[in-house]
């Protein structure tokens, strides 16, 4: 962590946490998606800590998102069509707090 005056940085040299950032796996990768590919609309709505765990969720379970959060009080999860009814379940769990089934 790095402290300069009264901010507070962590360094982080990895991928990005910030759950608004697109997450692309190898698999996403290997499929040759592009983020216009993940047109399925999974979650939106407002509660910007929802999409912290939905984000990680998601991520754990090595599904590719896009976050659309052009007004900063909502935002839009999207997913490939191929991958919509796992990212589903995982965000089911998610919203449910219980873990989906595996």
């Amino acid at each position: 962590m790095l402290v300069i005056g009264a901010i507070v940085r962590s360094i982080n040299l990895g991928p990005s946490n910030d759950p608004r950032e697109p997450y692309w796996s190898r698999r996403t990768k290997r499929k040759g998606w592009y983020a216009e590919d993940l047109e399925s609309l999974l979650w939106t709505g407002t509660n910007l800590n929802a999409l912290d765990g939905i984000g990680m969720a998601l991520r754990e379970h090595d599904i590719a998102y896009r976050v659309d959060c052009r007004d900063p009080r909502s935002a839009k999860v999207f997913v490939h069509p191929e991958d919509e009814a796992s990212a589903r379940e995982v965000l089911r769990g998610v919203l449910e707090r219980v873990p989906p089934p595996e």
